[in-house]
Order: C-alpha cells, then sequence, then structure tokens
C-alpha cells in the first residue's frame, strides 16, 4: 500500500500458502530435434556474415512461445543469436545468426532453444553444431 507522499509498504514475505493442483498443467518442454546450419566456415576479414540455423520443434501440449538460436566461442561467450516468436506452430524454425566482422577466429557452437507458453524450455544440445571463424583483419 502507498501513502499520499508516496511511502510503500509491504506485508513481507511468506504471509501466506496457496496450494495449485493442476492436473492438465503443462510440464513437458518443447523437443528441438534435427538442428541444421548453414554455411559450417565463414570469413569474417572484410565484413559481418549470417548463419542460417533450422530445427524442428515441437510441443505436445501448447503453442511454441519463443524459438533462439545461439553460437558460442569456445570460451563460453555469445558470438551471436537470433530469435523468433511468438506463439508458433510446431515445425521447423529457422533463424540468421549474424557474427560480426570484430569476431576473432574460432571456433562456434551453435545451440537452438525453445520455449512454450507455460514456460517450459527445451534446448538441442551443446556441441551440436561447429562452425569455423576465420579473421585476417
Amino acid at each position: 500500500a502507498y501513502d499520499i507522499a508516496g511511502n510503500g509498504g509491504t506485508s513481507g514475505d511468506a504471509v501466506g500458502v496457496i496450494n495449485v493442483t493442476n492436473t492438465s498443467g503443462d510440464d513437458t518442454a518443447p523437443v528441438v530435434s534435427n538442428l541444421s546450419y548453414s554455411p559450417t566456415s565463414i570469413d569474417v576479414s572484410n565484413g559481418a556474415q549470417t548463419i542460417t540455423v533450422s530445427a524442428d520443434i515441437n510441443d505436445s501440449q501448447n503453442l511454441i512461445y519463443r524459438v533462439r538460436a545461439i553460437a558460442f566461442t569456445q570460451s563460453g561467450s555469445i558470438a551471436g543469436d537470433c530469435e523468433k516468436g511468438y506463439n508458433l506452430s510446431n515445425g521447423n524454425h529457422s533463424c540468421n545468426i549474424t557474427i560480426p566482422s570484430t569476431q576473432v577466429s574460432t571456433t562456434l557452437t551453435i545451440r537452438m532453444i525453445a520455449y512454450d507458453i507455460a514456460g517450459n524450455g527445451g534446448t538441442s544440445g551443446d556441441a551440436v553444431g561447429v562452425i569455423t571463424v576465420i579473421n585476417n583483419g
């Protein structure tokens, strides 16, 4: 609650407990399979390059809320990513990751993650795609 001066107060944490029962709730993540990407090698010496990533994504109970593809460096940093959404149907989904010209030569790992509208997340797993980046700049 707030007073006229804008000061707020709260009842604090854990004042009460509410048990929620829903036998028809969704606790199953979308399934991400058949990941593919192209090309498998890029040269960013003269400018940014694009990697197209796609996968089959299926959810047995809900619409797919959001799809995200990520390119990780060997140290675990994100070199680039892309997203697609919202409220997508089951099927093949793709997006384009742009790798900037500032990316040093390295090997990238590609991963695709999908979330359904219930908040469950599914992934294509680790190290399913590897892309060589060359930068002679």
